[in-house]
Order: C-alpha cells, then sequence, then structure tokens
C-alpha cells in the first residue's frame, strides 16, 4: 500500500532535481548537533536495534522476575 507514496516521492524528487531549487532553510539547519545525531543513528540503525534488543529482553526478563 506504500508503493504510491513510494513513488510519488521519487517523482517529487526527480522534479525538484531537474529543475534546480535552492535547498530550504531547515534542510540547511540539520547540521546542527541535535539533528546530527538523528543522522548518525539513522545511519547506524541495525547495529543501535542489534545492541537495544537484548538489553530490552533482559529488563523485562528481570521485571518479570521479581
Amino acid at each position: 500500500p506504500w508503493l504510491g507514496v513510494v513513488l510519488l516521492g521519487c517523482g517529487f524528487g526527480s522534479i525538484w532535481r531537474s529543475y534546480d531549487f535552492k535547498r530550504p532553510i531547515w534542510i540547511a539547519l540539520l547540521t546542527q548537533s541535535i539533528p546530527r545525531f538523528s543522522i548518525w543513528a539513522g545511519k547506524h540503525s541495525l547495529a543501535i536495534y542489534l545492541i537495544h534488543q537484548p538489553i530490552l529482553f533482559m529488563l523485562l526478563f528481570a521485571i518479570s522476575r521479581t
């Protein structure tokens, strides 16, 4: 069901690039420190997922045993 949304995004992106629009200011602000962590987390999402899942399971297991 989300294929249409993905294709719309691809279409709008190619139109955006073909007309060479300038980047909006809010995109330039994404290089600040807080969004920079979000970018790092997005690039390392598998590692974050693999690390936090066992931790959550251990916490839930410890809570269920008490």
